[in-house]
């Protein structure tokens, strides 16, 4: 649910003094280990199932992982809806995600990719502008030395030289968040990282946008956290540049692109035998396409 819808609903409960009161937090950092929820966390209740030409999101609480669909994955690892003994973000469902090493171990270290992961992904395909936002809570049990895929979005272009790939990652590096990208294929990647610390056993929120471009008009912008609360002032963002690679026609590319968010465990190769295990949630989950570029995809996928 948006925080719009929330503020009108609290208006029939409680005084405009209260509602002042739960948004005039201040923006906290992941390296404060913040343990109070997210201001408006308390009163929302989960997202509707949408899924449109240009819109997919869900609160889990039916259809099942619909509109989304496993895209990677080897049993035994799984991506189940139930409801996590810790609580969804909102309503009482979420999607787990389950990967175990034995899982990546028992194709004998192939080349398959399946085996290194448990995704989930939607119908939607991007060419030039996309949003992603979603709540996601890392358990205790989660490993801190591990890399980890969480969230990405995946370049469907290949020219010669360059194959299909992601072209942005967010993933946890032993126990920081951070957000990879790549400018062109194969060259120009660079990282940031978003938190030094990703608190364990809480709902966090994160909205990421993208947009394509081969003249320097492209950009990638992050909210995490708190941050959420104001589009005006994200968590990261690096505009003005290139971003994707393919065929282009003028400065939208060709190939399209898509979202896949789960656990890609993607150092499994260096963990064999290990039993490994990891784990993660996530609830209000949401893509959408902006293929116009209108900018106006924050409220759209706002998971708070």
């Amino acid at each position: 649910m948006k925080k719009s819808v929330i503020k009108s609903s609290l208006l029939l409960g409680v005084t405009v003094i209260s509602i002042m009161e739960i948004y005039s937090c201040q923006k906290s950092t992941e390296n404060q280990q913040i343990t109070e929820t997210e201001p408006d966390m308390v009163f929302a209740t989960a997202v509707a199932y949408t899924n449109t030409t240009t819109h997919a999101e869900t609160g889990f609480e039916s259809n099942g992982r619909g509109p989304f669909y496993e895209t990677t994955f080897k049993r035994p690892s799984y991506a189940n809806v139930m409801t996590p003994s810790l609580g969804a973000a909102e309503g009482t469902r979420a999607l787990k995600f389950n990967w175990l090493q034995s899982t990546w171990d028992a194709g004998n270290q192939t080349t398959d990719r399946d085996r290194k992961g448990i995704e989930a992904g939607s119908n939607l395909r991007f060419k030039k502008d996309g949003w992603f936002g979603c709540k996601f809570m890392v358990p205790n049990q989660f490993p801190t030395n591990r890399y980890t895929i969480i969230a990405q979005g995946f370049n469907e272009g290949a020219i010669s030289g360059c194959e299909r790939s992601w072209g942005w990652i967010i993933f946890i590096d032993n126990n920081s968040l951070k957000i990879r990208y790549r400018k062109s294929c194969g060259q120009e990647t660079y990282e940031q990282t978003i938190a030094s610390g990703v608190q364990r056993d809480a709902w966090k929120s994160l909205i990421v946008q993208w947009r394509v471009s081969k003249e320097n008009r492209g950009k990638i912008v992050v909210w995490y956290a708190n941050d959420v609360y104001s589009q005006s002032s994200p968590t990261f963002q690096d505009t003005e540049i290139n971003m994707g690679w393919g065929t282009w026609s003028g400065n939208n590319i060709n190939e399209k692109w898509k979202i896949k968010y789960g656990i890609y465990a993607s150092d499994c190769t260096e963990h064999v035998g290990d039993g490994g295990e990891r784990t993660i949630y996530f609830d209000n989950v949401s893509q959408w396409v902006d293929d116009a570029a209108t900018n106006n995809g924050f409220d759209i996928v706002d998971p708070t």
